[in-house]
């Protein structure tokens, strides 16, 4: 009967420290996602931080200039990428918000801006060709 009571014991004390490493775990699980969410908004805020001396083109140092530069540079490529996906999808970009739509279309459905026929377009572009004829 010794036996028995001491298997007992041995089983309920090994069943409290699995219940202990589950609720541990549980709670590591809990403090794990905590802090993601907390990095994460670090995150969004160092990069709002960014986006305003960006904007502002707060010189701090060689290095931050550099960096302004090369956020530049992408800013020109993701453009050029927009604007190739654009001309591939057969639409035309709002020049008032920046939205893709039927070239069809005579005023923007985002902003209302009027929007240039195709001709319109064709003409500007052949005069901006033209040296001297840019801003005809």
């Amino acid at each position: 009967m010794a036996d028995i009571q001491d298997a007992m014991n041995t089983v309920k004390e090994k069943a409290g420290a699995v219940y202990e490493k589950l609720d541990n775990a549980k709670d590591i699980a809990k403090l794990s996602l905590q802090v993601k969410q907390a990095n994460m908004e670090m995150n969004k805020l160092y990069r709002r931080i960014g986006e305003i001396a960006y904007k502002k083109q707060i010189a701090i140092d060689s290095d931050v200039n550099e960096l302004y530069a090369s956020v530049d540079d992408l800013r020109a490529q993701v453009l050029a990428y927009k604007t190739k996906i654009t001309e591939l999808r057969k639409e035309k970009r709002c020049p008032g918000c920046g939205k893709n739509l039927p070239r069809s279309f005579t005023f923007c459905p985002a902003c209302g801006a009027k929007q240039e026929s195709e001709e319109e377009a064709a003409e500007k572009a052949i005069l901006s060709a033209i040296p001297g004829k840019e801003n005809a």
